[in-house]
């Protein structure tokens, strides 16, 4: 069969944009608004496995069944494999290339480092091996139960572990359910054992063909077959999954550990992640006009900030400053993060979070607008701490009283 007649005949001509379009729409849905790193990006965008997993596994099923009977009648001078593939290379691999195509599109990221090319790769697989599932099913069951049985299997391998609480299954059906703030990336763990269950799945299915009585056996043989595959995949995809340093986890990921980009700028130290690097400037100068009114105010000044520092310590300054931030999200950031430092010093738990009024408060000090205050904690909120901190003799003697309580905690952050 030609390229083209067999992208005519099996209907990728119509269904390959179809995954794109379907993934495009899921992913964009979920990654809105980009953060910049790429890893998180992808495994959001992702997503879209959801639908275009089942809906890619339910039309191969249909529309593969009866194709035996076409390989049959070639397999005494080629293999099955060959036959199958030569056919329905549009579909097998067109629906994948469609799903990575949108994928990377909603996303706003081109992979450039190894997990973010992992993620790619395992989306491609996934597909991939969705497609062969609904051509191992369109072998072993009659269409009008090959069709439903594919879209509700593969579903429930995308979809449902995520939901659910176990752990193993959770590492298995390349979900990134919690994947990845800027400080997480997927464990290998995750990522090896589902690109184990894709890959076997894959081989298997596609192996059966190579046996010459295949094209003949009876359906219940085919899915008899079918099931060793699926499990031998699970199996496999557990194995390696137990057996790795970290083992499985319920939310799947590890911490990232990337360098930083670091700077010191007008006496600030600044450091923030790779894609953030080019917004030093902009965060070194909102530090530095909260610094200004800080210092007016009798407050202690900041000295460093750093995003997502790692397991929280006593005077970090932990703030964000992902690229869709504007200039008063950054500011009210550094002010957060300053407010939480000082509370976790005044109680010595890393882990206190301040109350809207403290943040409020200390963020009327340092100059983050009042809109932004008030988008954030509402009118009222912003009114009680306005009174409290309304002249500078005030917002000392609140400084002094609220944040720093004993005394012990001061000195520049």
């Amino acid at each position: 069969m030609s390229p083209a007649r067999a992208i005519v005949w099996t209907g990728a001509a119509w269904f390959c944009p179809i995954v794109f379009a379907v993934g495009v729409y899921v992913g964009v849905g979920e990654v809105a608004p980009r953060s910049g790193y790429a890893v998180g990006d992808l495994a959001a965008a992702s997503y879209q496995l959801s639908l275009v997993g089942p809906l890619v596994a339910a039309y191969t099923a249909f529309r593969f069944s009866g194709f035996e009977r076409f390989v049959r009648s070639l397999v005494p001078v080629r293999l099955g494999t060959v036959v199958v593939l030569r056919a329905w290379w549009p579909v097998v691999l067109g629906a994948p290339m469609s799903s990575v195509l949108a994928l990377v599109l909603a996303a706003g990221a081109v992979p450039r480092d190894a997990v973010s090319w992992q993620i790619v790769g395992l989306v491609f697989a996934t597909v991939l091996a969705c497609a062969c599932l609904g051509l191992g099913l369109a072998r072993a069951l009659p269409v009008a139960l090959a069709v439903p049985a594919a879209a509700a299997i593969a579903y429930w391998w995308l979809v449902f572990p995520g939901a659910g609480d176990g752990v193993l299954l959770r590492n298995l059906n390349a979900g990134f359910v919690v994947c990845c703030t800027s400080a997480t990336v997927p464990s290998p763990a995750m990522l090896g054992g589902s690109a184990v269950v894709a890959v076997v799945v894959t081989l298997g299915v596609m192996g059966l063909w190579l046996f010459p009585a295949w094209p003949s056996v009876g359906r219940p043989a085919a899915a008899a077959a079918l099931v060793v595959v699926c499990a031998a995949a699970f199996v496999g995809g557990s194995v390696l999954v137990e057996s790795s340093s970290t083992g499985p986890t319920f939310q799947a990921i590890e911490r990232r550990t990337t360098a930083k980009a670091c700077s010191d700028r007008s006496d600030v130290a600044v450091c923030v992640w790779p894609e953030n690097a080019s917004r030093v400037g902009t965060v070194a100068r909102q530090v530095v006009a909260v610094n200004t009114r800080f210092e007016r105010a009798g407050f202690d000044r900041i000295t460093a900030v750093e995003e997502d520092p790692g397991p929280r310590s006593i005077g970090t300054v932990e703030f964000s400053v992902h690229r869709w931030m504007s200039t008063a999200d950054v500011k009210y950031s550094v002010v957060a993060g300053y407010t939480r430092a000082h509370l976790a010093c005044r109680t010595g738990d890393v882990d206190a979070e301040p109350s809207p009024l403290e943040v409020t408060a200390a963020g009327l000090v340092g100059g983050v607008p009042r809109a932004e205050l008030t988008r954030r904690f509402g009118a009222d909120t912003v009114a009680e701490a306005s009174r409290a901190v309304g002249s500078i003799a005030a917002a000392r003697t609140w400084y002094e009283r609220e944040l720093v309580a004993d005394g012990s905690c001061g000195g520049d952050r």
